[in-house]
């Protein structure tokens, strides 16, 4: 028989895929274990169990799923918004803004979003207005106060259109220059899925109007001159009939052209725009004017130099939109429109550098190209359907996008389903196009490059559930969460420049997750979870708006004790007078819960039909919620010795070195032999919080004889742990019968 010490102290790899679990040459093996749930891993090497949640509210309709919009306003100041049944309500430090007119009933806006529409909203931010797109007409959404939002149509101006209208013999005539007109077709173009589109109307024979001639004279109040493709008019003739020596440039109102000279007023650039209001026919609607239509497009003439809308319900509405260089780029499968730097609503196409972009997207082996994610990540990246381009501006990787010099460059080839993505350290996580991998796509501003790589490669298993929403919650752990369409929570902790990529499970016994979303907390201190729960209460669906509690650190770290730890799910806690009975448990009904009455653990109760429990003592501080049971399985440990490996040969363990921070409670076992408790407690009444234990201990464990040695540990209690070492010593048994 020989004895050995197997150091198991480095947990970074998290849960590994068991198609890997026999490669004992992979450097990752070394690091990885075969069941991490409820432990989440730390870029150090080692795993804390996941916090627990609190319950904040339910849905308004909770028959029907949620939407989470994170609204960052200032550095202290967030907000949750929870879209539900056409609804929004407003979520802030952890609670629901209540509306003034009828406390205490929340804060909602109606809004025009189905639960159909929920899973296709992408949105943008700038200041206090959100740009949301949603395969429909945009919104804008807009803050005025925690409960004054308004939500009205993304009123884009100029734009965007398709390429002119190549058949001379059909035609449009509006009945007016200005204000509500009536627009006239040859021909049957007009749909009533139209309205609420713009349309461009270009003069129909640039010869009508004469060219600015420098100093010509006479000139009279009225006539009219083209200059760059403006047209200018004399407005007024102050003392000289002159034109002057410098030609007019200007795009607004009226200019001198010089002492002794006259006034022109810019009136349009060869063509104006209109809002389509009211369909009538097919060759009949009724628009409004944006600005001032060319003469030879008003009636008794006609222009056959027209733009339809790019946008509408007969063309579609954009799926993607995105802040990018003082503008708003949108998106609609291979289409890609940005608005005029400096404007987020105005699409005209003009000369100048800050002219609004459209364009279109095509492959260069005929595959399809359909955006499903745009991200600003110190440069354009778009994620499509059979890869990843780069949108640039330039041989200069720093030079501004312009309508002259724009190049979408194609890079990769991994492909992306419909989702968010998140941005990660100068890249992107996302998910592949099959749901099932997740890519770190890491961008090279100067290269033009993207450097891919897969997440799932050591742990393709674990998103068979088919990932659907991520979060980045970026403090303090750096962990990507990730909702499956089965309702999993599934994290990776990811830190690339230290090569730590540590997957982890975070089962729910009566949780099905599906929304999540990151906000600043309260205090700004940590980046905190949000998400949308199904959870089975008093035979029936409910859906609740659960947080993230912050990971745990003791109040004093010389002492540490469990006050303060929230090991529990969809719980509350209650502070006041001491009491044993505590209620307002209603969206726990019928569930057994966990408590911890002042930072000790309670017996478990099961709530009422009242929602209420009743304690064995009284305490002023408890703490309620569904237990979370957490548990770690290493890979079997194996060794050299004389030469030899000792995979395959039997052994046991007679004890576990336990490496322990600020942990209590759980048990240990080898080998799936008797689960030994690490904290024994036979305790009726209180006597203080639960001490914390930071140490390295041998735990003497009862291990069966295998041809494996792996060790477990399980903890479904309230308090919290973090596992630095497993590390078994080890009898290799050389009798094998």
């Amino acid at each position: 028989m020989v004895m050995a010490n197997l150091d198991r102290s480095q947990f970074s790899a998290g849960e590994l895929d068991p198609a890997l679990h026999a490669r004992k040459d992979l450097a990752r093996n070394q690091s990885g274990l075969k069941a991490c749930e409820n432990y989440v891993v730390m870029v150090e090497g080692g795993l804390t169990r996941t916090p627990g949640t609190a319950y904040v509210a339910p849905l308004k309709t909770e028959a029907q799923r949620g939407k989470l919009v994170p609204f960052e306003f200032s550095v202290d100041d967030n907000y949750m918004l929870a879209f539900n049944d056409g609804v929004m309500r407003v979520h802030r430090n952890g609670g629901v803004i209540v509306d003034p007119g009828s406390p205490p009933d929340p804060y909602e806006l109606a809004v025009p979003f189905a639960e159909a529409d929920l899973p296709n909203l992408r949105w943008a931010q700038s200041a206090d207005v959100i740009f949301f797109a949603w395969n429909k007409q945009p919104k804008v959404l807009t803050r005025k106060d925690h409960d004054d939002w308004t939500i009205a149509d993304y009123g884009n101006l100029r734009g965007p259109v398709e390429p002119q209208n190549t058949d001379a013999t059909v035609t449009i005539s509006a009945s007016a220059a200005t204000g509500s007109v009536t627009l006239t077709a040859s021909s049957a173009i007009f749909q009533a899925g139209h309205v609420g589109s713009i349309w461009r109307l270009d003069e129909a024979n640039l010869a009508n109007i004469p060219t600015w001639k420098g100093n010509e004279k006479p000139l009279a109040v009225g006539n009219l001159r083209r200059n760059g493709g403006k047209v200018y008019q004399v407005s007024s003739i102050a003392s000289g009939d002159d034109a002057g020596p410098n030609p007019p440039t200007h795009e607004e109102g009226e200019v001198l052209a010089g002492a002794g000279n006259v006034v022109w007023k810019y009136l349009h650039s060869g063509y104006g725009h209109v809002k389509i209001t009211a369909f009538t026919d097919t060759t009949h609607v009724t628009a409004d004017v944006i600005g001032l239509l060319p003469g030879d497009v008003v009636a008794p003439n006609a222009t056959y130099r027209w733009y339809e809308a790019a946008w509408s319900d007969v063309k579609g509405w954009p799926k993607q939109v995105r802040l990018a260089d003082n503008s708003l780029v949108w998106t609609d499968r291979n289409r890609f429109w940005r608005s005029k730097v400096t404007d987020l609503y105005d699409f005209e196409i003009s000369t100048n550098d800050d002219s609004a972009i459209a364009t279109r997207i095509f492959s260069q082996d005929g595959a399809l190209v359909d955006i499903q994610w745009v991200l600003n990540a110190g440069i354009l990246v778009l994620g499509t359907r059979s890869g990843e381009w780069i949108v640039r501006g330039g041989s200069d990787p720093f030079e501004p996008l312009t309508l002259t010099n724009i190049r979408l460059v194609p890079d990769t080839n991994e492909g992306s389903a419909p989702h968010i993505p998140q941005p990660v350290d100068g890249g992107a996580v996302f998910i592949g196009r099959s749901r099932d991998r997740l890519h770190f796509a890491k961008f090279d501003r100067v290269s033009e490059d993207i450097d891919m790589s897969e997440l799932t490669l050591y742990a393709r298993n674990i998103l068979r559930g088919v990932a659907k929403v991520l979060a980045y919650q970026r403090d303090p752990h750096r962990v990507v969460w990730i909702a499956t369409e089965a309702g999993e929570l599934i994290s990776v902790t990811f830190r690339p420049d230290q090569e730590v990529i540590g997957w982890a499970r975070h089962p729910d016994v009566n949780g099905v997750v599906e929304d999540l979303a990151v906000i600043a907390s309260p205090d700004a201190g940590y980046t905190q979870l949000w998400m949308v729960v199904r959870r089975s209460i008093d035979g029936a669906d409910r859906r609740f708006i659960e947080t993230m509690a912050p990971f745990f650190k003791p109040a004093n770290f010389a002492a540490a004790d469990a006050s303060g730890a929230w090991m529990v799910r969809c719980g509350l806690r209650y502070q006041g007078a001491p009491a044993t009975t505590i209620s307002g448990l209603d969206h726990l009904k019928g569930q057994e819960v966990a408590i911890m009455t002042g930072g000790m653990q309670h017996e478990r109760r099961v709530v009422s039909a009242a929602g209420e429990i009743v304690l064995q003592y009284a305490s002023a501080d408890v703490l309620v919620g569904l237990p979370i049971r957490g548990r770690i399985r290493t890979l079997s440990a194996e060794t050299t010795i004389d030469g030899n490996g000792t995979k395959g040969t039997k052994k046991k363990a007679v004890s576990v070195l336990l490496e322990r921070l600020f942990g209590a409670g759980g048990s240990l076992s080898a080998n799936n032999g008797f689960a030994e408790p690490l904290l024994l407690s036979g305790h009726v009444m209180p006597s203080g919080a639960q001490p914390l234990e930071t140490a390295s201990r041998p735990v003497t464990v009862e291990s069966p004889i295998e041809d494996f040695m792996e060790i477990e540990l399980v903890n479904d209690t309230v308090y919290p742990d973090t596992i630095l070492g497993l590390s078994p010593h080890v009898n290799f048994v050389e009798d094998r019968g």
